[in-house]
């Protein structure tokens, strides 16, 4: 009985065509008819099936899915900690995501006929391969990993295709220290610290930080909305009385002119699901940061969460966006290398915890992972200001 299949190719590729140009040159000796898409191509065979190529290359839709990728495979229980590394090291270098769909049916030959192309097209373009039951695959064949923590490689090193040309950052020797005094700090405490700088660690060259205005916005954004999630939450709270909280912010502040499409969402929505509210509230760990860099306050340390009291009283005490400004002092670029270097080694700390099962006693994941999405978009990186496509990655 005749059925459809789907495997997926993800690679490292500046030039996507390359794809369609692989699949183009191993299915001639099978196909007919070739025909572009507005993602891919449609590929019809001799026997008139269709083998649908599929796309993604735009980072605002592939990111959302590295990311998901890297937590779902955080959870497999790999013994090996190397191999690990680099298969998470692996993902977060992933910028091109390829689905393809064909027709398998009872003919054996067939089907190997297919997927034995479909290796070959990874080969050609440096992709993994992943299967409908999560497990990726090498393009010689290999078992990189499964959710079950199996592989058949003890060793493992992150692949591109010959276009992708990653940027190493020039570390200074300052960055190079600020590596060196969280490694000590990380392993002062007994928490793992990877052994090498990571590529991910800012540089002064590399930092991007939005205006004052912009900073203050956010702020305003993001405790607005966490005051909405908390009246809906909290004990005997509500929808209506957690936008009512909202309305209030928006008389001092306008802040819904300000909203990200995420924000504006959860405010418009008739209704909100319990686990969004909570996402939402979570998000005052941000508004933390952006206060502490515009000079209002300190931060507490990863053990506990943010003072929400505080917080209220400092944004309420202006009158205005403009008012908060006035009153800011924005931390140095310096300060806020050191915090982004901080928070990046303490998330790879917890990331690694959560791989191997362990718990990291006086360190609260949740605020570690906020902070890093914080300091992630007043740093500038993801090469983006939408608060929305921010990603934390190690």
């Amino acid at each position: 009985m005749a059925q459809q299949a789907c495997l997926t190719l993800y690679n490292a590729i500046k030039d996507s065509t390359k794809i369609i140009d692989a699949m183009k040159h191993h299915f001639e000796a099978i196909a007919t008819t070739y025909t572009a898409t507005a993602d891919g191509i449609q590929i019809q065979l001799f026997d008139e099936s269709v083998v649908e190529v599929h796309i993604m290359n735009d980072m605002k839709e592939v990111n959302p899915q590295i990311a998901g990728m890297q937590n779902y495979f955080a959870q497999a229980p790999c013994n090996n900690k190397e191999l690990m590394e680099k298969v998470m090291l692996q993902i977060s270098l992933f910028n091109c995501i390829t689905g393809i769909t064909f027709v398998v049916d009872e003919q054996e030959d067939r089907t190997n006929a297919i997927i034995g192309r479909i290796y070959a097209v990874a080969n050609d373009c440096a992709c993994i391969i992943l299967y409908p039951d999560m497990s990726m695959y090498t393009a010689d064949g290999k078992l990189l990993l499964s959710i079950q923590g199996n592989s058949d490689l003890n060793a493992y090193n992150p692949i591109a295709y010959q276009d992708f040309v990653m940027e190493e950052p020039d570390f200074k020797e300052e960055d190079i220290q600020r590596y060196e005094n969280i490694k000590a700090e990380l392993e002062a405490h007994g928490y793992p610290c990877i052994s090498h700088i990571m590529s991910t660690q800012l540089t002064k060259v590399s930092l991007y930080v939005p205006e004052i205005k912009e900073i203050a916005k956010r702020a305003v954004a993001i405790f607005a909305c966490a005051v909405c999630a908390e009246g809906t939450l909290m004990e005997n709270g509500s929808r209506k009385i957690g936008l009512r909280e909202f309305k209030a912010m928006d008389k001092q502040f306008h802040c819904k002119d300000f909203l990200s499409k995420k924000e504006r969402a959860f405010i418009e929505a008739r209704k909100v699901d319990e686990s969004t509210s909570i996402q939402f509230s979570w998000r005052y760990e941000c508004c933390a940061v952006m206060l502490w860099a515009l000079g209002f306050m300190e931060l507490n340390d990863f053990d506990s969460i943010c003072d929400v009291a505080g917080m209220a009283t400092i944004i309420r005490s202006f009158d205005s966006i403009e008012d908060m400004c006035k009153a800011a002092n924005r931390r140095s670029d310096d300060e806020l290398l050191d915090m982004h270097t901080r928070v990046l080694y303490y998330d790879w700390a917890c990331v690694d915890a959560r791989i191997h099962q362990k718990e990291m006693e006086g360190i609260d994941p949740g605020v570690v992972q906020e902070h890093h999405y914080a300091f992630n978009w007043l740093c500038g990186a993801n090469h983006t200001d939408d608060w929305d496509q921010i990603q934390p990655n190690t």
